[in-house]
C-alpha cells in the first residue's frame, strides 16, 4: 500500500560563513506530526506547506524538505496537476523560479527569518 505522494526538495545555498550565518542553528529534523505549530505558522506566513524539513550547514546551507503537492500547485511551482508523477514533475511542468522562491521561503522561515539565502541557478529535477 502506497501513501500520499511525497515531493522532496533539496536546496543548497552558498555559505559565506558570516557571523550571522554561523549563529543560525541547524535543524536535525522537524516533522509535522511532532511540531504542528511550526508548520502551521510557516504555512500561514509563507504559503509553504511541508511535511518535514532538515537543515545542516558546512560549505553550503543544505535543506531537505518534503512539500505537499497542493502547496506547490498553489504557489505556482507545479503548473498543472497530473496523476502521472513523471508528467507532474517534468521540467515543462515546474516553474524553476517559483521553486527557488519556495525553497528560499522555507529556508528563511526555518532559520527565523535570517534572510541569508539567495537563490542561484543550478536547480536539478530528479525524476528517477
Amino acid at each position: 500500500m502506497r501513501g500520499k505522494l511525497a515531493i522532496g526538495i533539496t536546496a543548497n545555498f552558498v555559505n559565506n560563513k558570516t557571523p550571522a550565518e554561523e549563529r543560525v542553528p541547524e535543524i536535525s529534523g522537524v516533522a509535522y506530526i511532532f511540531n504542528q505549530s511550526f508548520f502551521k505558522e510557516m504555512y500561514a506566513k509563507t504559503g509553504v506547506d511541508l511535511e518535514n524539513i532538515v537543515y545542516y550547514k558546512d560549505d553550503t546551507h543544505y535543506f531537505v524538505m518534503c512539500a505537499k503537492k497542493q502547496s506547490l500547485l498553489d504557489m505556482g511551482v507545479i503548473l498543472q496537476d497530473n496523476e502521472d508523477v513523471s508528467q507532474l514533475l517534468s521540467n515543462q511542468n515546474v516553474d524553476q523560479e517559483a521553486l527557488c522562491r519556495y525553497a528560499q521561503a522555507a529556508a528563511d522561515f526555518a532559520t527565523n527569518g535570517i534572510h541569508l539565502f539567495i537563490c542561484t541557478w543550478g536547480i536539478k529535477l530528479n525524476n528517477a
